[in-house]
């Protein structure tokens, strides 16, 4: 390596820009060198901008089309753009598209250009038969539109060929298989676990076991979020991503869009938030330990609309819903969450069956009197704090259910309001993790009276006692 001294120009490793000036016999070259210097300068900008979705790109199982008829199962695509870790924008940005999935497929016979970062995507695909977790990946392409009349120099301007008058930029999809042996950072229980039980080639879990699918979600979207590693900073293998690209299972110009588990009976579940990250610079200064930290910011985001949108998988089977136990669907949860509950002909979730187990203070249920349901001293937030809990839940870590840590439950007391008064028949619960502060606080407000917070009882219920194994007397 040369040294270089102070004030020497360092211009090899810039971008090499064409020098345009009168007179000059311009190529076809010439143009395309300008416009791959155009790009790589917009590289630059979407790296600083950072890899991530910018919007839309959610993506749904058509109804009736989940694969369980042995046809393809399909799914639809939301318009929407993102920014690979290339920097390169990609997307759908005119209209959503319907996708037929499939384990076996030759790309179609297509003129590509040779116009992004990458090499681009396999020619082909096949995707073992049986159970298994996969990622939909979106990756840029480009081909050739449309024709254009050509001459030369010596051809007296006549025309004496033709080429291709676009280059027209695009996105595919492919499914990349996440085997068990992506799972190497997880513990050794978590991986015969899944390796033995959830994800076993001889009882795999089948759509109809919503209990057995529902842990298989939680554990593989955690996977994805590197619950059990965060704060591991030595370890660049935190997650499913960061292990794919370790192998080459995932390029720097491929954006993941969703996971789904899809059995011989069909399509279980598609997950977008296990694998949807807001937009997330590389370039960030400071220790490796901030950037942990920074990047477990993006995670926990997405943990906590990825718990919702688990929760409303789960309510598709109404009738069960008020015997779920948490501690049996779920081995993590969300840093905060809120949990719906049932309330005259509203379905929705138990209290008392969802956190049983969990260490958490004495909930009242509703027994269609609101006087009696104050008297048992049901802990309040204001509904105007919503916001301040949620933004402050993304600093903590999520809850494992495992260490029997205790929750802090709440009502909303504008929500309570409005169910006494029969301007709303929604009612739900407020749940965070007990590593953030307890927001029930003694404020004696004589605007809501009957649904202020007490010290007497702010840790502890009627009996003394906290619910889930703790006591507190």
């Amino acid at each position: 390596m040369s040294i270089k001294n102070l004030l020497d120009p360092i211009i090899e490793q810039g971008i090499r820009n064409t020098n345009f000036f009168e007179g000059r016999l311009l190529s076809g070259e010439d143009l395309r060198n300008q416009h791959n210097a155009n790009r790589q300068h917009d590289r630059y900008l979407g790296q600083a901008i950072g890899q991530g979705i910018i919007n839309g790109l959610e993506v749904e199982l058509d109804n009736g089309r989940d694969g369980s008829d042995g046809e393809p199962p399909v799914v639809t695509v939301k318009k929407g753009l993102a920014i690979n870790a290339e920097g390169e924008a990609i997307g759908l940005p005119g209209d959503d598209i319907k996708l037929a999935l499939s384990r076996s497929i030759e790309k179609p016979t297509l003129e590509l250009a040779d116009f992004y970062a990458c090499a681009g995507p396999p020619d082909k695909q096949h995707i073992p038969n049986g159970a298994g977790v996969y990622i939909l990946v979106m990756s840029p392409v480009a081909g050739f539109k449309e024709r254009a009349l050509k001459s030369g120099l010596g051809d007296g301007g006549v025309a004496s060929g033709c080429g291709s008058k676009y280059i027209q930029e695009g996105v595919e999809f492919r499914l990349v298989e996440v085997a068990v042996d992506d799972f190497k950072f997880l513990s050794e229980d978590t991986r015969d676990l899944l390796k033995n039980n959830l994800l076993s080639k001889n009882d795999p879990v089948l759509k109809n076991n919503l209990e057995r699918l529902s842990m298989l979600r939680n554990i593989i979207a955690h996977a994805f979020f590197g619950t059990e590693k965060a704060g591991n900073y030595y370890n660049t293998s935190n997650d499913v991503i960061s292990e794919c690209f370790s192998v080459d299972k995932l390029s720097s110009c491929d954006v993941p869009v969703c996971v789904l588990y899809w059995t011989l009976g069909g399509v279980a579940f598609v997950d977008m938030w296990s694998v949807r990250r807001k937009l997330n610079s590389h370039y960030i200064c400071g220790s490796g330990n901030e950037i942990e930290s920074y990047l477990r910011l993006k995670n926990s985001e997405s943990m906590l609309f990825q718990f919702q949108d688990h929760l409303d998988m789960l309510s598709i089977n109404r009738a069960s819903m008020g015997g779920v136990e948490a501690k049996k669907y779920f081995r993590y949860l969300p840093p905060a969450g809120i949990v719906p509950l049932s309330y005259k002909l509203t379905t929705g979730y138990n209290p008392a069956m969802f956190f049983k187990s969990i260490p958490h203070r004495d909930t009242p249920g509703f027994s269609n009197s609101w006087y009696e349901f104050r008297k048992e001293n049901p802990q309040f937030i204001d509904g105007d704090n919503m916001v301040t809990i949620f933004s402050s839940a993304i600093n903590y870590p999520p809850i494992d259910l495992n260490n029997n840590k205790m929750v802090w439950l709440y009502f909303i007391w504008q929500q309570i309001k409005n169910l006494e008064s029969g301007s709303e028949n929604i009612m739900s619960i407020v749940f965070t993790n007990s590593s953030m502060k307890d927001h029930s606080v003694s404020r004696f407000d004589v605007s809501r009276w009957d649904y202020s917070n007490f010290s007497s009882v702010n840790l502890t219920s009627n009996s003394g006692k906290l619910i889930g194994g703790w006591d507190n007397g």
